[in-house]
């Protein structure tokens, strides 16, 4: 059991998620609340939190986002792939494409370029992989070059932060 203070907001995993491919996907949002009181937050067993993801009017979960906790930033990227695209073997002359800008009400942390990714090897990997070029490219297109051939990426980093965590587990 959690509680919200008025004007306070709180990242949170309570989704039931909803794609094998990328199994974090559907399950983070920030609740907010504005309420004028502090608020309740059931979070005890799995049926609250999906009944919070599903129901509560002060929230923010757009589709494709995962949470870092340590930072309490909610993610919502912006991936391109490089012109290319595919290769074999470890490298080529391939250029780094800049994503397009961040999502309405993101902010923009700047634009990381990864190579020599493999995203498919990425098709349901658990967990959150913040900072792994393939994964966080696989986690917003899902897709990538097939079979051994190789990538290179950019990653604009677009972020909300919440003031504290609540369930994340």
């Amino acid at each position: 059991m959690a509680s919200l203070a008025n004007g306070s907001s709180m990242l949170v995993r309570y989704g039931p998620g909803g794609d094998g491919n990328r199994p974090e996907r559907l399950r983070w949002m920030i609740i907010y609340n504005s309420s004028g009181s502090t608020m309740f937050i059931p979070e005890n067993s799995a049926a609250e939190r999906s009944a919070m993801w599903s129901y509560f009017p002060y929230r923010y979960n757009p589709d494709p986002a995962y949470g870092v906790t340590s930072t309490k930033k909610l993610y919502n990227n912006v991936a391109q792939i490089g012109n290319g695209p595919c290769w074999n073997n470890s490298s080529n002359s391939a250029n780094y494409k800049t994503p397009g800008g961040c999502p309405s009400g993101y902010t923009d942390e700047g634009v990381a370029n990864f190579n020599n990714l493999r995203p498919n090897y990425e098709n349901g990997r658990t967990g959150v992989n913040h900072g792994d070029g393939a994964w966080m490219f696989y986690f917003d297109k899902d897709y990538g070059c097939s079979g051994t051939t190789y990538m290179k990426a950019s990653i604009r980093y677009c972020t909300k932060t919440a003031a504290a965590n609540g369930y994340v587990s």
